[in-house]
């Protein structure tokens, strides 16, 4: 089976879908023919933007700026000026859905359901009768003669004058990321640099990992690279089988995926100061009196009224070992202070990321050295666009990632039915990612 289109969007997710309605849109501005069509490679478009924010969908944030991104995120300032949160805002508004504004500026569907920004992007393609092919893998991506050719794994072909690829990253395979897109992009003439899972809980040695499973506890939390304090962040940390996992570790997993691809060797310890109102010295004062008034009391219980109890235990185990055993009567004053400093630097050292199967986004992709942040074009093969997590783009927790898929979407949506310039074969010379990138 063969098609022709004049724009293919290969990917059906958040970029996907919003690069697809703002192509269509501009088509009927121009009053231009021509059909866009989406080629997802799952069963339904979407999948993955129904998990996000565990089904609230955090859309954007009001803080959505340079600083809360990484990666080649200077060189695509421009799309992040273009298109701030309030635009984003106001267009889902214009498509029919409302959005509230929560805690840190985190901005929300108003009935906090993802399943409702879905139906609205899915009501505004069928308006632009955007056609939708699901269960099609784009196998190859061959650019000759003014327009693209896209295969599929059973032969079938798409002719296309432009394309748009959003195919996403390698994070939550199991909700259609499977990294397929860098391939494609490679082919075109375009450098992938390193890739790392981000946003996503580390691991621990085992044996400091699975006392506290299941467990939770508030904390300020600190990265320490080779003994060097490097970032802070402080929210509620779960204790996992494996590791460390929540939002406030989820902030500092992109800094330890690249310190230890630098080096794996590299000492790199996340420490949890799990009473940051107090100071240490306060603290061993406290815990010398608890043991004063309860002398008969296990010591294994001297923090239970302090803190998550089962973390307590753990704490009062690594300090005294063996003596773990006695009674808090037994306490000596030097005790307490070691107990109170465990408590301000609850010390784990990281062996490394969890899979990307538990990964919410992508650190690496497609160097942006070859991607005009005007248009979202690409420098080597013109007619071909980006948008989304498939680029060296990835954001802090928070709706920072969603803003930046509905961001680019928009201005690659835009840019591809814009203009009418003749494709070209792909550049030989392959665009040179910036410093500290390398080819995967």
């Amino acid at each position: 089976m063969k098609r022709q289109v004049e724009i293919a969007v290969v990917g059906g997710g958040a970029a996907g879908l919003m690069a697809a309605i703002f192509a269509a849109e501009e088509l009927e501005k121009q009053e231009r023919p021509g059909k866009v069509i989406i080629l997802e490679r799952a069963q339904r478009v979407g999948k993955k933007l129904l998990a996000t924010g565990n089904g609230r969908c955090n859309l954007t944030n009001q803080q959505a700026s340079l600083p809360y991104y990484h990666g080649d995120a200077q060189r695509m300032l421009p799309v992040l000026e273009r298109f701030p949160p309030s635009q984003i805002i106001r267009t889902f508004e214009r498509f029919g859905l409302l959005c509230r504004t929560e805690e840190q500026g985190r901005v929300y569907p108003y009935n906090v359901q993802a399943a409702a920004v879905l139906d609205i992007l899915r009501l505004r393609l069928e308006h632009y009768q955007v056609e939708i092919c699901c269960e099609y893998l784009v196998q190859e991506i061959q650019a000759k003669g003014g327009d693209f050719t896209l295969t599929n794994s059973t032969g079938e072909t798409v002719i296309a004058n432009k394309v748009i690829l959003t195919s996403g990253g390698q994070a939550s395979p199991q909700l259609g990321s499977d990294g397929s897109g860098f391939a494609l992009a490679e082919k075109l003439g375009h450098c992938i640099t390193a890739l790392a899972p981000a946003l996503v809980g580390v691991k621990t040695e085992p044996y400091r990992a699975k006392p506290l499973k299941g467990m939770r506890s508030y904390a300020v939390v600190s990265l320490w690279i080779e003994n060097k304090k490097v970032r802070e962040e402080r929210g509620e940390v779960q204790f996992t089988e494996h590791g460390l996992s929540g939002i406030c570790v989820f902030q500092l997993s992109r800094h330890i995926n690249t310190a230890m691809q630098e080096n794996p060797r590299r000492l790199v310890e996340v420490s949890l100061d799990l009473m940051p109102e107090y100071g240490e010295e306060a603290l061993a004062k406290r815990i010398a009196g608890y043991a004063k008034q309860y002398p008969s009391l296990p010591a294994l219980e001297l923090l239970s009224g302090m803190i998550n109890k089962r973390v307590g235990q753990e704490i009062v185990r690594l300090t005294f070992g063996k003596a773990q055993t006695m009674q808090a009567g037994q306490c000596r004053f030097s005790d307490c202070q070691k107990l109170a400093s465990q408590i301000k630097e609850f010390s784990f050292p990281i062996v490394g990321p969890m899979p990307w199967n538990t990964a919410q986004v992508t650190a690496g992709g497609v160097s942006c050295e070859g991607v005009n942040p005007q248009t979202m074009e690409s420098v080597p093969c013109p007619g071909l666009y980006f948008a989304g997590e498939i680029l060296n783009i990835d954001g802090d927790c928070g709706g920072f990632n969603l803003h930046w898929a509905w961001a680019s979407g928009m201005l690659a949506g835009m840019s591809a039915a814009s203009g009418n310039l003749p494709n070209c074969q792909p550049s030989r010379k392959k665009t040179k990612p910036k410093q500290g990138g390398k080819k995967r």
